[in-house]
């Protein structure tokens, strides 16, 4: 989601930082357990952007989403 729309709202302390391979996209998780809650980059345009991990978001239904696989290798 473009960076804007995103809001966190606790928890900020409890984060840690791990960026991989080209360091571009900063993943955040959770000092505590281990889960990565979210990450925060940008869009090949520039814009600001942030992907959240829908399983750390209690009111989703993930059995009602439609998945859109995407095959990372074809690219």
């Amino acid at each position: 989601m473009p960076a804007n729309q995103f809001r966190q709202i606790s928890g900020a302390d409890a984060l840690t930082s791990y960026k991989f391979h080209n360091k571009k996209i900063d993943h955040l998780f959770c000092a505590t357990c281990g889960v990565e809650s979210f990450a925060r980059g940008e869009r090949p345009s520039g814009q600001e952007m942030v992907a959240v991990n829908l399983r750390c978001v209690p009111v989703i239904d993930l059995d009602a989403l439609a998945i859109k696989k995407v095959d990372g290798a074809s690219f």
